[in-house]
């Protein structure tokens, strides 16, 4: 009998995933690198916006996305002085940080309203950070607001992740949906929008 070659594993690059980790390391470094310079540099600026797509499943960017990020920022940031630090695209969609001279829980309280009035706000994820305390973004709940909820459900977010109650594919039609994607853009398998049954760790009938 012959002998079936090994495969070599070198050959091939980082997996979706990986890339995803990796950039989000990344984001953290320039973050906090960023958050070092502004300490010694600038007095008035208090609070730092850390903006970004949440997007269930690959790719992560959208057609405009960027744009869309700038946009929401400059939105929730009116009337408030601040300024760019970054902005770039990797695997992980658009992203960008500002710097801002106002308190940090006035900054996430506009954020917040924001994200609960764009139609497409599920999809926006702004985090807010103390100039003081770059490693800890602010939490909605300290400004009363509840957990985020499901895509799909009324369930927490990170609940329903967790238990990978909902199928990937529902979940990536959804978004798209709230981005507004021309329908005969949207593929999706089964389980569709409402369905549980197929997704990994849902319940199934008895």
């Amino acid at each position: 009998m012959g002998c079936r070659r090994g495969r070599d594993h070198g050959s091939y690059g980082p997996s979706p995933l990986e890339e995803v980790l990796r950039a989000r390391e990344e984001r953290s470094a320039l973050r906090q690198a960023l958050v070092g310079d502004l300490r010694r540099l600038s007095p008035y600026e208090a609070a730092v916006v850390q903006g970004g797509l949440n997007v269930p499943g690959w790719p992560k960017s959208l057609k405009g996305g960027m744009g869309r990020l700038m946009g929401a920022i400059s939105n929730a940031l009116e009337g408030l002085r601040w300024r760019e630090l970054a902005s770039l695209e990797d695997p992980l969609g658009p992203f960008l940080l500002a710097a801002v001279e106002a308190d940090p829980l006035e900054v996430k309280g506009r954020c917040l309203k924001l994200e609960e009035e764009l139609p497409w706000g599920r999809l926006l994820d702004l985090d807010v950070f103390d100039l003081w305390d770059p490693t800890k973004p602010i939490k909605r709940q300290a400004l009363g607001f509840q957990e985020r909820r499901c895509l799909m459900c009324p369930r927490p977010a990170k609940e329903c992740a967790q238990g990978s109650r909902h199928h990937l594919g529902a979940l990536r039609r959804r978004a798209l949906v709230l981005w507004e994607f021309p329908q005969h853009f949207l593929q999706v398998f089964l389980p569709e929008l409402e369905g549980q049954e197929g997704a990994k760790g849902a319940p199934r009938k008895a």
